[in-house]
């Protein structure tokens, strides 16, 4: 180490978590020089305390700063939480020498906020103190306390502390009068470590005072005179100022140095103080040879002044919080009794009973278990048919049903066990139809898989459907080979496998509604820990709230990962966040699931003993269990097998659920009276936006990537099925309820429908389907649509024009006798215009009556309502002079036309002068940086277009200050020393205002061009834009409305991804499908556009309020908002034209359709006809008029002139060419018009009506349907209830298969 140190004179090396820096120099040196910190540590030294060392002599000094504590030993370990400082200083020859009055300082991990109180003093207290609550962590450490008043009113505190129990101004722990500085407001003070002997609660008592010349030297009890009325002498005037609102916030930090003989760190050895301005800790510690120090800081949670909590109560003050408790506990009580019913529904699910066919002399059974999709619309109330084939036989036609249970509801699983004569040896194939008898959504069926178990062998068979059987699709009925087990092993199938189990179970607000099969956590009982979670998570957000005043602080950084910054303070707060709310939690459903069932559930023989309420036996579910309990074989699937836990502990889960409710409830209350009204309401705010995220982000983030890990990893699915069975009580219950032998019949199948009804219906489902989607579609779009259009009217505004207006009118185009910008031809008028133009409006002195305005209103703009951020600037930029060469007289020197490439960027003394040094005079001068050359990277500076070249966003800077004085004395130097010279190309102006009655910025850049031709070309450009939030209700809405558009288009993209995943590349086929990508990746353009926009707008506030004086550059926010208004544009543009795809179910609109299809071919070669004819009109136009008129100057120009041409504006007075030569203009525009208006516009129309007339005698062209006439239709079958017969009605129910007439079974890999 020293071998290279002895090569290095100083090195400083950082890794993350560790720094080092090593220096070699003298003695002198490295006592007076400063050291940059390390992990927000800095380290000092007064001198080396060696006789036999001089300053000049050189020495060595290692110096280490390490984030985690190396030092755990100790019981005082844990206190220590900052980076440790390790410092040595070495002689040559490797020996130790001693360090003289080592001091560390270190800033704060966290940036501890302030509280903004409002104090009240309580009536009865003759004290009149002020109370706060505090934690008092360790002997060790000093309490810290600021306390900063809000007004501009002098008062500091005296300071009154006691453990456990309110302080009084004769009883308490340590007492400090304050002694502060005249005309000082407010306390920065910290109370020594181990003033106060015990640790835990604390009470602070402060007693507000005016600062006097003589503060008060001892506390006296404060007693009011009593006048002969019995009023108090103490004026309410008074006592007002003492109840002035402040800032409060209190830390408890301490230094500590490393102890090696008792092995543990002390906090007696450095000297501590505090600098609370600063947020810095310094530590100075006695004489050491090796230093080992560090600081403890501990941020303490909100905490309920509990003497003062209910003075503060207000009705209208805690109308948010409480209303917010009421609705929680009224939704609670309804989703209660909600799942209650749902819970005894659920025997419907889970209940394993016979088939309504079966014959009871048949002693062979099969249980069948059928999963149904979790997909809306799903489930099915048709009757359901189906037969199982074997190597040796078959079932026959079986209805699955039991007689009680005839819905299949979507994501069910229900078990049927079917008896047959004997065994049907190795099953082979499962044919399964419906009769699509349901009503209305209830007739299509979407299964997922069937499992069937034979119970003798128990072997297990999967027949995989995972379709449609519907009209729509053209089928209701399939056939299927039974699966091996790894057919159901494949990516697909397990990750929607693991999918659905995640939802149903361990989404825990989901499963309450999606209750799994096969499990002891009922729903009510998921309730109960959906109330806990959420009023838990309420309470510990609440503990660490910190204001929007706070949240725009410049926090430390201790960890980063990639986007992602965080600090200790944060990760301890994470974790007692954690801890709050997991836990209980945690424990409340192990509690739930792992407890076994009552001894009444397990041996009840009816399911109707379980309690619910009587109004519930009124229900159908009920009456219908009591009629599925005679053909139940297994009253469910629910087991002891989980259960570990006795079960009085489910009671024990209902009390930690009723005291982690009620506490967390009553402690909410308790913090919104102390907060006061505004606070109460941003925090509820805050935390309901956060708590949706989770539930709507996270959550399904998380359930989709577990299910991704689960279905790569884990190749097997939870069995949903009885484990154990009675085969002598399943025989028992056939024989018993089964049918009579004599009525076994067996028929030939029959299909349930004709080919002719089967073909119409399927014609009226796709058209219904169609209609159906073609209004979801318009509905979307309508929605999309005010989305958009309340986003783009939040950023534009239509007074932004009269702004604009307004700054032109004072700038541009002022009254006389003030001078225009059309009217500067030189650098003379240029610098007039300055002088006079623009000081008048942008620095008044008196206002519409002649006063002399203040210095407050010396900020504004002459109109007096737009207010200037920062000082406005003059931005040059120049070209390199060069040699050029020139015919017949040589090469000369020459300044060429501007180029970014070669545009000048030295770096100069006054008046240009490229010597070097400069004279010492010239940094006293305003103007003196002008003269060097500034990056377009240092001041967010973007190339600019003016009228005639493209600018850098560098140059040579002069900025002027924010009063008139100084910026009119910045232009006199800068006339002086000819700042504007002959290798000058432009000149700009610019600075930003903001209208504070419109929520608007305006960027103002105002270009002079300096051409190589001469004289001065101007240019423009006012941007007005708004990228701060709208206020009020108006800026609520439109929040909300752009959330909305977020999470819109993460749905809408998802849905193009699945989309794209089932059609594959064919997906790019449809024009529509490629225009909605388009949106959506346009979509996530301006999502990104506005964070950027956000961000820029922020980082350009925080540097004005840095210094007012500066100029801030506005120019880089002013892109970013245009380039996000074009891509809303264009968005908000395709939304409006996919209005006409809805519309494409009307005839008119379908034939234009078709008519642009067909011509499709023959447009594309038309179109390049017109652009080329174009293209020659623009050349000769250039040539020929190109030096008279500037809408000829260039051929991009001269198309544009063109095209207005095609539009009617032909452009022909503005060409200014001589008056012999306007024969020549006029054939030339005569020409034009002949050919593109007359012969093109007419070809046009003939290849449109030429295909207009093909479609007109095809008759397959025509549509089958009209929207408007089937929403007519539609709302007349409502409104008389005459339906047509939607369902198609089976000739016979009773069918028996003698001749299979179905398609090869889908025979699983």
């Amino acid at each position: 180490m020293f071998t290279l140190m002895s090569k290095i004179k100083k090195k400083t090396l950082y890794q993350e978590g560790f720094g080092l820096s090593l220096e070699e120099e003298t003695v002198q040196n490295i006592t007076n020089s400063s050291r940059p910190p390390l992990n927000g540590a800095n380290f000092k030294l007064d001198g080396l305390k060696n006789k036999s060392i001089g300053n000049k002599d050189l020495v060595k000094l290692q110096l280490r700063v390490v984030k985690g504590n190396i030092y755990s030993g100790g019981d005082n370990a844990k206190l220590v939480n900052s980076p440790v400082v390790i410092a040595r200083v070495q002689t040559e020859d490797g020996s130790l020498v001693e360090i003289s009055k080592p001091v560390v300082k270190q800033t704060d991990l966290v940036t501890s906020p302030y509280k903004l109180i409002t104090p009240q003093f309580i009536k009865e207290d003759a004290a009149k103190l002020l109370y706060h609550r505090l934690f008092y962590r360790n002997r060790l450490l000093n309490i810290c306390l600021s306390i900063l008043p809000i007004a501009n009113i002098k008062l500091v505190y005296d300071m009154f502390l006691r453990t456990g129990n309110p302080p009084t101004d004769i009883t308490y722990d340590h007492y400090t009068s304050y002694k502060a500085k005249e005309g000082e407001t407010g306390i920065n003070y910290c109370i020594p470590a181990g003033t106060l002997k015990r640790m835990g609660v604390v009470y602070l008592g402060l007693r507000p005072r005016l600062n006097e010349a003589d503060p008060v030297s001892r506390p006296k009890r404060s007693v009011d005179v009593q006048t002969s009325s019995g009023s108090s002498t103490r004026t309410s005037n008074e006592s007002s100022v003492l109840e002035t609102p402040y800032m409060f916030r209190v830390n408890t930090i301490g230094c500590f140095s490393w102890d090696a003989q008792i092995e543990d760190w002390n906090s007696n050895t450095c000297e501590f103080s505090r600098d609370e301005l600063n947020n810095e800790t310094t530590c100075v510690c006695p004489d050491t040879k090796d230093l080992v120090a560090s600081v403890s800081f501990f941020v303490a949670p909100n905490m309920i002044d509990f003497s003062t909590v209910f003075s503060k109560f207000d009705v209208a003050g805690q109308a948010a919080v409480l209303s917010t408790l009421i609705v929680i506990f009224t939704l609670f009580v309804i989703a209660a009794l909600f799942s209650r019913y749902k819970d005894g529904q659920d025997i419907l699910q889970w209940g394993v009973s016979l088939l309504e066919d079966n014959f009871h002399e048949d002693t062979y059974f099969y249980l069948i278990t059928v999963y149904t999709g979790m997909i809306r619309q799903g489930g099915t109330r048709s009757r359901i048919e189906f037969n199982i084939s074997g190597e040796k036989g078959d079932t026959g036609i079986r209805a699955l049903t039991d007689g009680v249970r005839k819905e299949f509801g979507s994501g069910s699983v229900l078990h049927f066990i079917i008896a047959v004569p004997h065994s049907l040896g190795r099953l082979q194939c499962l044919e399964i139809w419906h009769d699509n008898s349901g009503k209305g959504n209830w007739a299509s069926w979407y299964l997922n898989r069937i499992e069937i178990v034979d119970l003798q062998t128990k072997e297990r068979n999967d027949f995989l459907c995972y379709k449609w059987l519907s009209l729509e699709t053209g089928r209701i009925e399939t056939a299927i080979g039974a699966g091996c087990a790894e057919s159901m092993k494949t990516f697909k199938r397990m990750f929607f496998e693991h999918a659905r189990h995640s939802m149903i179970d361990d989404h825990l607000w989901l499963s309450t509604v999606l209750r799994p099969v096969k499990s002891h956590f009922s729903r009510v009982q998921r309730v109960g820990c959906c109330l806990a979670l959420i009023l838990l998570s309420m309470i510990s957000n609440a503990m660490f709230f910190q204001g929007k005043e706070f949240k725009d602080r410049k926090q430390s950084v201790d960890l980063e990962l990639g986007p992602i910054k965080f600090n200790f303070s944060q990760l301890w707060i994470s974790f007692v966040s954690a801890i709050i709310t997991t836990i209980p939690v945690f424990v409340i459903m192990l509690l739930f699931r792992k407890s076994k069932l009552s001894k009444r559930q397990v041996d009840a023989n009816e399911y109707t003993t379980h309690w619910m309420l009587p109004c519930f036996k009124r229900f159908k579910f009920y009456k219908d269990s009591v009629a599925l309990q005679k053909v139940l074989v297994i009253k469910d699937i629910v087991d002891d097998e989980d259960g570990v836990l006795p079960h009085f502990c489910v009671y024990i889960g209902w009390v930690l659920v009723a005291l982690a409710s009620l506490a967390s409830a009553f402690f909410i209350f308790m913090y919104s009276a102390q907060w006061g009204k505004d606070i109460s309401e941003e925090w509820l705010a805050t935390f309901f936006l956060s708590f949706f995220e989770s539930m709507f982000i996270l959550y399904p983030f998380k359930i989709l990537i577990l299910s991704i890990i689960f279905a790569i990893i884990l190749k097997n699915i939870k069995v949903v099925q009885p484990t154990i069975f009675d085969l002598d009580h399943i025989k028992a219950m056939n024989a018993k309820n089964g049918k009579p032998t004599e009525t076994r019949r067996r028929l030939d199948y029959k299909h349930p429908f004709s080919r002719s009804q089967i073909k119409a219906a399927i014609t009226k489902c796709k058209q219904k389907s169609k209609i159906q989607k073609a209004i979801s579609e318009f509905l979307v779009t309508v929605f999309l649509l005010v989305l958009l259009c309340t986003i783009c009217y939040s950023n534009r505004d239509p007074h932004s024009f009269l702004l604009r207006t307004n700054l032109e009118n004072q700038l541009i185009s002022p009254t006389k006798p003030l001078i225009k910008l059309s009217q500067v031809h030189s650098v003379r008028h240029y610098y007039h215009w300055l002088n006079y133009t623009v000081m008048d409006a942008m620095f008044p002195e008196e206002n519409y009556n002649k006063e002399v305005l203040g210095s407050q209103d010396r900020l504004l703009m002459s109109d007096l309502n737009n207010f200037r951020i920062g000082a406005p600037r003059l931005r040059l930029v120049r070209q390199r002079k060069t040699s050029c060469s020139l015919p017949y007289v040589g090469i000369v020197k020459c300044i060429p036309r501007y180029s970014l490439t070669t545009a000048d960027t030295r770096d100069y003394c006054e008046g240009w002068n490229s010597t070097k040094p400069c004279d010492e005079d010239e940094g006293l001068k305003l103007s003196s940086a002008a003269w060097s050359f500034v990056p377009a990277w240092k001041i967010w500076g973007i190339p600019i277009t003016g009228s005639f070249n493209v600018y850098g966003g560098g140059g040579y800077i002069a900025e002027l200050d924010i009063s008139r004085p100084v910026a009119k004395k910045s232009i006199a130097e800068l006339i002086e020393t000819r700042w504007i010279d002959r290798q000058t190309r432009a000149v700009f102006l610019e600075f930003t205002v903001y209208s504070t009655n419109l929520n608007m910025f305006a960027y103002i850049s105002l270009l002079s061009e300096f051409p190589e031709t001469g004289s001065l070309l101007h240019y423009k450009n006012i941007f007005t834009f708004r990228s701060l939030q709208l206020t009020g209700t108006l800026g609520t809405f439109t929040i909300f409305c752009e959330i909305l558009f977020l999470i819109t288009t993460v749905i809408w993209a998802v849905v193009i991804g699945l989309r794209f995943l089932k059609e594959r590349w064919t997906f790019f086929n449809q024009f529509w499908n490629i225009a909605e990508l388009g949106t959506v990746g346009l979509s996530f353009c301006a999502i990104a556009l506005y964070f950027y926009r956000l961000r820029f707008t922020t980082e350009a506030l925080t540097k004005f309020r840095e210094n007012t004086r500066k100029f801030v550059n506005f120019y880089h926010i002013a892109v970013w908002d245009s380039i996000f208004i074009y891509v809303v544009a264009i968005i908000l543009a395709i939304v409006t034209v996919r209005l006409i795809k809805v519309m494409a179910y009307s005839k008119f609109t379908h034939t234009v359709f078709i008519v642009l299809k067909q011509s499709s071919k023959t447009l594309p070669g038309f179109f390049f006809y017109i652009i080329l004819t174009l293209l020659v009109f623009a050349v000769f136009g250039t040539l020929f008029f190109g030096a008279y008129a500037k809408e000829y100057k260039d051929i991009i120009t001269c198309l544009e002139s063109l095209f207005s041409g095609v539009l009617g504006h032909t452009g022909f007075t503005k060409m200014n060419i001589p008056a012999e030569s306007n024969w020549f203009g006029f054939i030339y525009f005569v020409t034009f018009i002949i050919i593109v208006t007359f012969t093109l516009a007419n070809i046009f129309m003939s290849i449109l009506l030429d295909t207009m007339d093909l479609l007109q005698s095809d008759k397959n062209g025509e549509l089958d349907l009209e929207l408007t006439t089937f929403l007519w239709h539609s709302a007349k079958e409502i409104i008389t209830r005459r339906q047509n017969d939607k369902t198609l009605k089976p000739k016979t129910k009773s069918r028996r298969l003698t001749t299979k007439t179905f398609s090869k079974p889908e025979v699983q890999p």
